[in-house]
Order: structure tokens, then sequence, then C-alpha cells
């Protein structure tokens, strides 16, 4: 009588619970050309487990749903139990199109997660420094002074409901009830910023968040600081330096959101810098010899930072121009003074960036026509791709690609540069474009920046009505990125210390990892296995490698043997699908992604079936013992459970049978 446990492991997306188990059971039923099949009965099952043991550290049970298929021959004694490890519940897709906004910036700054996990990895103290001071600066003050923008632009609107915004120097003898001084509306702004940043830092379950927290209560400090000491109280140009003339009773605010722009470019300014330090510190090797196999290309750090920058500034900009448009078509036929407040002050300073985000706008062309490139080179030669060089091989993490958004902050880091030394009064007329001169001069090359503000303008708008539009789909490719950051969060800063004590940190990972330990432990206590499979696609081939390294789960298999009537442990064989296991994690995260056969089961096999054109798994590569690396026709990197190929390679060469 044999007793078959197979594990079923999702990758990144949007799985449902029990799609990933009903597919891979559904195929292994269905009539397969040179494979003998007996008649089955499938029982469908489902069962609720904790996430965590219910000791009283929680004191309602957190829960996490386990789908069971229970698999018998007809008038047999035998029987394969099929349970799904689920996983991605843990980072849901956004709903609605604001939702999907919102996700969208979150995901961008997630990808400091990743960054930081990088650098930590494979340098030194000081890379690791310069990465952390980035993401500090990003979270703590440049995604803060947007937040407070935002917030302010949304006190504005105020004046769209029956009350209406008056200056500060009204007289109450000229004021209705309906009338809100513009002193009123700063120490809401403040309080609401203060606020927010409070809550948010006190309920941050992860570092990053935390700053961004902690950066927010600052800024709500200063305002109130500001509107007790009587700042905005009198004439903000009494206080500070004000270029410009306005005869508006507004003044102050003019000059407040001026200078909170101001703020906010001088902190670009900041991380732009730490970005070029980052590619800077590529220069200096570490100290300590390193493996032959771990040389090569494994620093992507810079290129994340990179990406944060063009991503957050494109997209956050779309979003404010989509917001200021949305609120002007909506009360397309009313006159308001939030209205008219929101289109002057909030896009002038806009405007005033608009050359910075013109050369960031261009980078990200240069950046899709880099991907595309590389899209046709491997359509081309889909078939073989695998064998092909990295520069045509690959896309996520393409060398080419990373060198792309090395001359994009190079770009960037230029105009900026040119644009301290050499800022344009405003009282100059602005100098005349002439393409053919652009790229011979900066101050050609300024000049068309600005003259293409119009077109930038447009194609932001555009950006932000395809989002809003077709949010399911952008939540859809959401996903696969928030999969992958997700696996990288960490709960504290722990940087400089040993990798043992980092590995708690990752509470996320860890999770998701001792899921796959309770189905595990859950099959073992069900059916006493004297087989067990685990079939695992994408980021499942990495938590599955990682967890049958675990003492725990090694232990719990190794102690079958003493029930089992062989007396001896049950055969386990690992089939891997699409993984990324050894040529992305284990070489850019290297101290966590180990994979050496030796770690795992005793008399484990393990099995890797790839497609030729997959972007994201390839052949597992220096894993001595490995069965093989199965190649089946270009396919992409999903569908894997339900592949004729996949199946001709789990049947005829690594040899899965039911029961």
């Amino acid at each position: 009588m044999g007793r078959h446990l197979v594990l079923t492991v999702h990758g990144i997306g949007e799985q449902k619970p029990g799609e990933t188990v009903d597919a891979v059971v559904g195929t292994a039923t269905t009539r397969f050309p040179g494979v003998d099949r007996t008649p089955v009965t499938v029982e469908r099952d489902f069962i609720p487990l904790g996430e965590a043991p219910f000791d009283g550290t929680e004191r309602h049970a957190q829960l996490f749903p386990m789908h069971l298929r229970r698999v018998r021959p007809v008038g047999g004694d035998d029987e394969a139990l099929f349970a799904e490890v689920y996983w991605a519940d843990r980072s849901p897709a956004p709903t609605g199109p604001f939702r999907t906004l919102f996700d969208l910036l979150k995901v961008v700054l997630g990808l400091g997660y990743l960054a930081m996990d990088n650098v930590e990895n494979n340098r030194g103290w000081v890379p690791i420094g310069i990465v952390h001071f980035f993401t500090w600066v990003f979270y703590g003050l440049v995604a803060p002074l947007n937040a407070m923008l935002a917030v302010g632009a949304a006190l504005l609107l105020v004046d769209v409901t029956p009350l209406d915004i008056v200056p500060s120097d009204t007289a109450p003898a000229d004021r209705s009830w309906t009338d809100v001084p513009l002193i009123t509306m700063f120490f809401l702004h403040g309080a609401l910023t203060l606020g927010v940043g409070a809550v948010t830092a006190a309920r941050a379950r992860t570092y990053l968040v935390r700053i961004f927290g902690r950066g927010m209560t600052a800024l709500g400090v200063v305002m109130l600081f500001l509107w007790e000491y009587g700042v905005f109280g009198g004439d903000f140009c009494t206080h500070v330096s004000c270029d410009f003339q306005t005869e508006s009773g507004f003044a102050n605010l003019t000059a407040f959101v001026r200078y909170s722009v101001a703020a906010l470019g001088v902190a670009w300014a900041g991380v732009v810098v730490l970005a070029l330090a980052s590619y800077a510190s590529l220069l200096f090797r570490r100290n300590a010899p390193e493996p032959r196999e771990d040389r090569g290309h494994r620093n992507i750090y810079p290129s994340i930072c990179t990406a944060m920058i063009v991503f957050w500034m494109v997209i956050s900009s779309a979003i404010w121009m989509g917001f200021v448009e949305l609120v002007e078509t909506t009360a397309e036929n009313t006159t308001t003074t939030g209205l008219t407040l929101l289109d002057d002050y909030f896009a002038g300073p806009m405007n005033d960036a608009m050359g910075t985000l013109s050369i960031t706008f261009a980078g990200l062309i240069l950046i899709v026509i880099i991907g595309v490139a590389l899209v046709v080179v491997r359509v081309m030669n889909k078939e073989l791709l695998y064998k092909q060089s990295e520069l045509a091989s690959r896309v996520i993490l393409n060398l080419g690609l990373q060198w792309g958004f090395f001359v994009v902050l190079v770009m960037i880091a230029g105009f900026i540069a040119y644009d301290v030394l050499h800022g344009t009064p405003a009282d100059t007329v602005p100098a005349e474009c002439v393409p053919a001169q652009a790229t011979r001069s900066f101050d050609q090359a300024a000049a068309c920046l600005q003259a293409a503000t119009p077109y930038v303008t447009t194609a932001l708008l555009g950006l932000f009505v395809l989002i809003y539009n077709f949010s399911d789909i952008v939540a859809g490719g959401l996903g696969v990125v928030r999969d992958i950051v997700t696996y990288a969060v960490v709960r504290n800063c722990k940087w400089l210390s040993s990798v043992e004590e980092r590995r708690p940190n990752f509470h996320e990972r860890n999770a998701i990892d001792a899921r796959f330990r309770r189905v595990l432990y859950y099959g073992i206590e069900a059916l006493t296995p004297d087989r067990i499979t685990i079939i695992a696609h994408s980021q499942g081939t990495v938590i599955a490698t990682q967890m049958l390294q675990n003492a725990w789960v090694k232990r719990r298999i190794a102690e079958l043997a003493d029930v089992l009537p062989s007396g001896r442990p049950p055969e386990v064989t690992l089939v891997t699908m699409g993984s990324p296991v050894t040529h992305i994690y284990r070489r850019y995260f290297k101290q966590f992604f180990q994979v050496p056969l030796e770690n795992m089961p005793d008399g484990m096999v393990w099995h890797n079936i790839h497609r030729a054109d997959d972007f994201v798994g390839t052949t597992i590569d220096g894993v001595e013992g490995l069965a093989g690396n199965w190649a089946v026709p270009a396919g992409g990197h999903t569908g894997y459970f339900t592949d004729f190929h996949v199946w001709d390679r789990l049947w005829n060469t690594v040899g899965f049978r039911l029961v």
C-alpha cells in the first residue's frame, strides 16, 4: 500500500486558493500518451491552518487556506495526497484605480528593500551605508514632502464645498461662518501631517515605512512650529526671501509651497548624488577573496536606486497632474478659490521642475527602448535563448538594461548640475530650441527640454488615464513586483549584524516559509507517506529549496523511518520549474540563498525543468548532484503546471507517478 504526498508551491502572481493544486491534479489525472492510467477517484478537501502556534501571543488565531486533493485508484489501497502551499494572499493586489495608483508608489518605494538586501549580501560597510542613507532620504524626506503637499492639495478642495478659504488678514467682521481663514488651513495642514506621520510610525511593521512615518511627523512638527510662532499669521515673505510679486491675499501659501518644492528639489538632488555614490562604490573591491563561481556581475543596488528615482518622479508627477485634471473636470462649471489655488500655486512650482522631469521622462523612454530591443532579440532566438550570453538571454536584471539606468542617472545629474550653476533668471526670455544643436551644448539641451514640457505633460496625463482606466491590468502586473519585494521586506535596521542575526528580520519571508513547513507537517500527520514530491514554480522554488534545508523539516522527514514498514525515510523528489534560485537569488543575495544538495534531506533527488525562453527561470547551475536540467520548448514563464511538454518530462524523465 503506497502513500504519496505531493506538495505544490506556486510562484509570483495573483493565484487563488486551490488553483495550483487543481491544475496539477487535473493534469496528472488526464490521459497522457504512453502512460498507463488507472481510473481514480478524487476527493476535494479544505482546511485552514494556523500561521503561527496558538500559544496566546495573539489573541485570535491567524489562519491561511490549505486545499487538499486525495487521489485513490478505483478498488485499490494506494493513495496520493496533494496539498497546496498557498502564499499569494501575503501581498494582495489592490482593487480600484485609486488604490492601484497608491500601490504603484508603495511598490516603487519597496524597491529600497531589494537595494539594501543586495548591497548587504555583497559589499562592505561603506556601500551599505550609502544605500541605507539613500533609502533614509528617499523614505524620510522625498516621500514625506510629496505626501505633505498632497495633504495640502486635498485641504484646498474644502473650497469646493459650501466653505470658502479666505486670506488670513480678513477681518472677523467681514467673514461669514462659511469662511475659513488661510491660517486655520495651515494649522489643519500641519496637524494632519503630524497625525498621519505619528500613526504611520506607531503602526508600522516594517523598517522603511517607519522611516516614512517619522519623516511625516517631523514635517508636521515644523509646520506647527511655524504656525505657532506667527510665520503663517503674518506675511511669510517677511520671514524668508520671496523673489516673486503677487497681489493675491494668499501670498503666504504661494511662498510656503514654493519653499516646500525647493526643499523637495534639494532632496531630489541628494538622492541623485547618493545614487551616483552607489555606482562609485562599485570601484572599490571587497577585502575578502571571492570564490570563482561568485565573481562577476552581482551588484544591482545602484540600478535599483536609479529605478526608484525615475519611476517615482514619473509616476508621482503623472498622478499629480491627473489629480488636478480630474478635480478641474469634476468641478468644470464651478469657480472656486480652492481650484484656483491648486492651479496657480501648486502647478506653478511643478512647471519650475519640468526641465528635470522632461530629462527623466526622456530617460524612461531610453529604458523602454532598451527593453523592447531585448524582447525582440529574445523572440528571434527564443528556442536557444538559455544558451546565449547574458546580455541577450536575460530581461530581468539584464546588464545592458542596468547600463541604461546608469546613463539615465548621469543625464539627470547633469541637468540638475547645469540648472544649479546656470539657473535662468525669472525675467529672462527662454532660449529658442534648435533640435539639431541639442546635443552640442547644455544651453540648447535645456532649451529643448523646456520646449518639450507640453508634450511631457500630455504624456504624463496619458499615463495617468491608462493607469486609471486599466487599473485591473496594472494591479496584476504590480502583483508580480510586489511578491518579490515582499520577500525582501525587513522589520528593523540590522545592516551591521551577522547573517544569522538578520535572518529573523525578514518577517514576511519567514511567514511565507512557515506555511511550507505547516503544510508539510499536516501532510505527514495525515498520510504517513513513503514518498514525498515537491512540485514548485518560480518564486515557489525559492521557498521550497530554502525550507528543504530547514533543520525542523529534515528532522520531521527523517523521523518517518521510525513508523514506515521499510524502516527507511521516504523517498523525496524536488521538481523545480522556471526557477530563479541560482541565477538570481544565489547570485544577488548569496548569504541567504545557497542551495547545496547535501544540506537537504538525505537521498533527495532534484530535477529542474525550464523553458528555453523563460525570462525568470532557467537552469540550476553549480549544484553538485542535481539529477538534471530538462529543457522544454519555448513558452514563457507561466503555465508550467498544465504544459504538455512539462508533463512529458515529469512522466518520462523524472518518473513521476500518482501512487
